[in-house]
């Protein structure tokens, strides 16, 4: 459903502009509002995430009161200070003065949006508005593979992780889902052009199961192209805070137990492991080689003392069903993968849940960060250092790089 809000208080003029809505858009699904003042387009945005507000810049502040010239950029002063409204896809300026669109200008460009000049004896106005409906109708058209949301985010717990997550600036919005007592959490993630349409949740618990259910749950309500989960390691080397991006993971714990004479029980690993999609790998390692992100990261940490240099690398990461407090089990795991960069809980379950989910499968990711090595020095010093740089990593990497045009669902 393609929604339109029409902000003018010229009646013949709205009339036009649905008209022309109506003729681009006859084929889609539509719905069109109407206000006449820049109060009453309020409640509107508060409550519906238009794909495109047509705003008339000439216009009254309340009823009964006469057009002022600035009217409509006040409207685009409240959309960016009031965190609350839902921030249109597109804004398309409409105005028949040339010198007010002069003036205007700069505001519109700020948010790559644009000024058209409305002349009713003339339908250029009318082909420009067309393209973009079209162009809205055709990103709409991602819809159709079946994903329903860019971005899901996934935590093993609510404290620490996921409230990392929701310190994003997402705009986020609780999320009921009936008969599902998990607490949803909806958003978006926009800078300039780019806008993610993002789900976050954690799980009732650590570990593989509850994560792999998790995940299950918020592909089948959600349908996101990519599931990502942040939250907090053990390193294998490397400082706190560290950024791991998992490459492949599998289960550790995954092979044979027996027992042999004189030996007794010895454990015969068989792990099964998950890569990450070429195409994520790519663009994480594209993303890696500029160092001022991860560098504006560590930068943005205010909290606390950190001593160290952040880094970020992509490697392998195994999970467990334990909580580690023992090196000598991580040595073990290494001897069978040599370049392992982390040991944690729940990567394997998220990526097993999403290769089993039903088509159309979004592409699993992990972005977790370094809270501890697994060693007897194991304490809660740096989780919340942690799960920052893993969210913001995710943040950063997903405007950057998850943003293709053929992939933005608004």
């Amino acid at each position: 459903m393609i929604k339109i809000l029409i902000v003018d208080d010229d009646v013949s003029k709205a009339n036009k502009i649905r008209d022309v809505a109506s003729s681009f858009l006859g084929g889609s699904e539509f719905e069109i509002s109407t206000t006449g003042t820049i109060t009453d387009a309020a409640p509107f945005l508060r409550s519906t995430l238009f794909d495109l507000v047509v705003l008339d810049l000439n216009i009254p502040i309340r009823a009964d009161e006469e057009p002022r010239s600035d009217g409509g950029i006040r409207l685009l002063k409240e959309l960016r200070r009031r965190k609350e409204w839902k921030r249109p896809t597109h804004i398309l300026g409409l105005t028949a003065f040339d010198n007010l669109a002069k003036e205007c200008e700069s505001e519109f460009d700020g948010d790559l949006w644009h000024i058209v000049h409305y002349d009713p004896s003339s339908d250029s106005w009318e082909e420009r508005l067309g393209r973009k409906l079209v162009h809205i109708v055709e990103t709409h058209s991602a819809r159709r593979d079946g994903y329903s949301c860019d971005l899901a985010v996934i935590t093993a717990l609510h404290e620490i992780e996921l409230e990392s997550v929701l310190e994003l600036p997402g705009n986020w919005q609780k999320k009921p889902i009936d008969g599902d007592e998990t607490i949803y959490h909806v958003g978006s993630f926009t800078r300039d052009d780019k806008k993610l349409s993002v789900v976050a949740a954690s799980a009732t618990e650590m570990g593989m199961p509850a994560a792999a259910a998790l995940t299950m749950k918020i592909i089948e309500n959600f349908r996101p192209r990519y599931v990502v989960m942040t939250g907090i390691a053990a390193g294998v080397k490397g400082s706190f805070g560290d950024i791991l991006i998992a490459d492949q993971s599998w289960d550790y714990g995954s092979g044979k137990n027996k027992f042999i004479k004189r030996r007794g029980s010895i454990f015969e690993p068989a792990p099964v492991a998950i890569p990450l999609s070429p195409l994520l790998k790519a663009k994480v390692s594209y993303f890696l080689m500029s160092k001022k992100t991860v560098r504006e990261i560590r930068e943005g940490w205010t909290r606390s003392q950190v001593p160290t240099e952040l880094k970020a690398r992509l490697g392998p990461i195994a999970s467990g069903a334990a909580v580690l407090e023992n090196k000598p089990l991580i040595d073990e795991i290494v001897e069978h993968n040599r370049k392992l960069i982390g040991v944690e809980m729940e990567t394997y379950g998220v990526f097993v849940a999403a290769r089993a989910s039903k088509a159309p499968r979004p592409d699993a990711m992990s972005i977790k960060s370094i809270c501890d090595f697994g060693d007897a020095n194991k304490n809660d010093e740096y989780q919340a250092y942690a799960a920052y740089t893993s969210s913001k990593f995710l943040y950063e990497f997903a405007l950057s790089e998850l943003c293709d045009i053929e992939h933005n669902i608004p």
